[in-house]
């Protein structure tokens, strides 16, 4: 597996990895996706909403890039998105999420992504912020981003009820410049 970013050639895999990372959730006792399978877009509404983060520049409000962790099959096994916010007064920052389908987490491929895109961040003049939203139970993630130097700076309560579990977000941020 390498990170590669994600052009527009590859939304297609890109919606399908991440419909299937969704419809995983919950089945190894963790939840560690906001929508339930019953609310998923369909593959071609997910698949128009990441072009057009594409397509726009990251000057313009709603820009979206990619890195993917893609085999010699170009099957994605995760992804890694930033994404820029929907207001021009707040387009120093963005947000950042990330998903690694099971058989591939706890093998240093969610290190590889951030410091892919943390590096692409450092390039780009405009944004001094980056931030994530991590499940309150996602202990690993949150030790990852830790290692990254983002820090905790909130927590919401019961901002999530999946499959009729309470879960608390914890928001967490990185100054870039």
């Amino acid at each position: 597996m390498r990170v590669v970013p994600l052009g527009i050639s590859d939304c297609e895999q890109l919606a399908l990895h991440l419909d299937r990372n969704a419809r995983q959730s919950g089945k190894l006792g963790i939840e560690y996706a906001v929508l339930e399978a019953s609310d998923l877009p369909s593959l071609s509404e997910l698949e128009d909403q990441i072009k057009l983060g594409l397509q726009r520049s990251i000057h313009e409000p709603g820009w979206a890039r990619y890195w993917g962790l893609s085999s010699v099959h170009k099957k994605l096994g995760g992804h890694l998105y930033l994404k820029g916010s929907a207001f021009r007064s707040s387009s120093h920052r963005c947000r950042l999420g990330m998903g690694i389908e099971p058989e591939f987490r706890g093998k240093g491929f969610g290190k590889l992504l951030l410091t892919k895109a943390l590096a692409w961040l450092e390039e780009q003049a405009t944004i001094d912020w980056v931030e994530l939203y991590a499940f309150e139970h996602n202990e690993p993630a949150i030790k990852l981003y830790e290692k990254f130097g983002f820090r905790k700076v909130g927590l919401v309560e019961d901002l999530f009820r999946i499959n009729g579990q309470s879960v608390n977000d914890i928001i967490m941020t990185l100054r870039i410049k």
